[in-house]
């Protein structure tokens, strides 16, 4: 087996783990301790995230817009602006 075949694949899934996919957090992080010797088994589990990511491409969190009425549609930001500690 390739280290390099399974260090680029747990490569592609970190920077996705980090910012946008926390649900894979896990399995990127136990498959990258794997990277210096790396089994068959790991390139399969590899390969099941990436088939995961993939089948689950649409599936998001949707956030509907409430009705014209609401007080909710308009978003209110405070900061404390002395910069004090």
């Amino acid at each position: 087996m390739q280290s390099s075949a399974v260090y680029q694949s747990v490569g592609n899934l970190m920077p996705a783990a980090t910012s946008t996919r926390p649900d894979i957090a896990y399995v990127a992080a136990a498959l990258s301790s794997y990277n210096s010797k790396p089994y068959s088994t790991h390139m399969t589990a590899a390969k099941r995230v990436l088939r995961y990511l993939k089948a689950t491409a649409g599936i998001g969190l949707v956030f509907p817009p409430t009705s014209a009425s609401s007080s909710l549609d308009i978003l209110h930001g405070y900061t404390d602006s002395d910069f004090c500690w």
